[in-house]
């Protein structure tokens, strides 16, 4: 458990150097983009580092959680290398038909986070709407996901995405029979909705343990990637933060979807691209 010690300290120091944060979200951290007359919003993460997973054994360490699993940990330093932009709530099934022409959710609600849809699925959608927008959006890696989750560096460390109880909080099996309208949970520190519980969310990360010397390596040809968050299937335990799934490509269910990311760095030059465009 001696590691634990210094990752606490990085963290700390970390901390201590930022400045204060306001709690309102202000214009240059939410921004809104369009496709086809479908308006969805991104919110800005800016780059940190943090400790990543969970560990169930040590009272005084970072992370401590009695659920965790052991894919979850052990707990490590991990650096968030630049600024993203990440959705403010899942893909919804009306910016999914807008961009695909097309609805797969097994319940149809426009309102609703699409799902049912694969990692496939999902690499095809981004395709689109960056060919339809001149842009270039992405899914977030699971380190991206885990940070933002947390609330970056204005987190309060909670058990999930902005909370500590599931009470009328986020969608999952104690309290909900289907997906739920995106946004209407409680938000997290930095206002995004629903990455804990409603539909979990396809990563654009391959599934690998954290330690390798300590579990076998995933077997198998075909890679699998990283789900994250729960969903309403799913009973409260699994919608932590820390919560990790695994997915082949082409599998797919009524209870799986994704939100978009984007590099800060994108945005930022798509907004001076459309300013020399004006003047």
């Amino acid at each position: 458990m001696k590691h634990y010690g210094w990752i606490f300290l990085v963290q700390l120091l970390v901390q201590t150097a930022l400045p204060a944060q306001d709690n309102n979200m202000s214009a240059s951290t939410v921004r809104s983009f369009e496709v086809n007359g479908v308006e969805f919003r991104m919110v800005l993460v800016e780059k940190d580092v943090f400790a990543m997973g969970a560990q169930d054994g040590d009272s005084t360490a970072p992370n401590l959680d009695r659920y965790a699993r052991p894919n979850e940990y052990p707990v490590h330093y991990v650096s968030i290398g630049s600024d993203f932009f990440i959705g403010e709530t899942e893909v919804t099934q009306q910016l999914w038909m807008a961009v695909m022409r097309d609805n797969p959710s097994r319940r149809h609600c426009k309102k609703r986070p699409v799902d049912n849809v694969t990692w496939n699925d999902v690499q095809a959608f981004i395709e689109t709407v960056n060919r339809l927008t001149g842009l270039r959006f992405r899914l977030p890696t699971e380190e991206e996901w885990e940070f933002a989750a947390r609330g970056g560096n204005q987190s309060r460390s909670h058990v999930f995405s902005g909370c500590d109880h599931y009470k009328k909080a986020f969608w999952c099996s104690e309290n909900s029979r289907h997906a739920r309208r995106a946004g209407k949970s409680v938000p997290n520190e930095f206002g995004i909705y629903d990455m804990s519980g409603n539909v979990w969310e396809w990563c654009q990360t391959c599934y690998a343990y954290y330690d390798n010397e300590r579990c076998e390596p995933v077997k198998g040809n075909e890679p699998l990637y990283v789900i994250r968050g729960g969903c309403w299937y799913f009973p409260a335990h699994s919608c932590r933060i820390t919560w990790r799934g695994k997915r082949f490509a082409n599998s797919k269910t009524h209870f799986g979807g994704f939100r978009l990311c984007m590099d800060a760095s994108a945005v930022s030059a798509a907004s001076e691209s459309t300013r020399s465009v004006d003047e």
